[in-house]
């Protein structure tokens, strides 16, 4: 899967295969790269691994728990700032109303 813009690529790269006896196992990363002329930003992130015995290929994801763990961390501090400015807004309500 490759995008044939100038500017952006986005591609999905096997790596190096381990054999052992009928077991074969290949990481496969996602590349997602932006090259200007003068900056180039290349993202590697790992997405899956493939498993293969015999004629059984097995693909199992990568799952990126220190991502899902930050998104979260985010999203509880968004809530807190709602709230507070909530809070922030009744208060300075009742104040002016006095």
């Amino acid at each position: 899967m490759k995008n044939d813009s100038k500017f952006i690529n986005r591609e999905t790269i096997d790596g190096e295969s381990i054999v052992d006896g009928e077991l074969t196992i290949t990481p496969v990363s996602r590349v997602f790269a932006v090259q200007l002329p003068y900056i180039n930003f290349i993202w590697n992130r790992p997405h899956i691994v493939r498993v293969e015995k015999g004629d059984d290929v097995e693909e199992i994801p990568v799952v990126n728990v220190t991502r899902m763990a930050q998104l979260a961390v985010y999203g509880f501090g968004v809530f807190i700032m709602a709230i507070v400015l909530l809070i922030d807004r009744i208060t300075s309500q009742d104040v002016a109303a006095q």
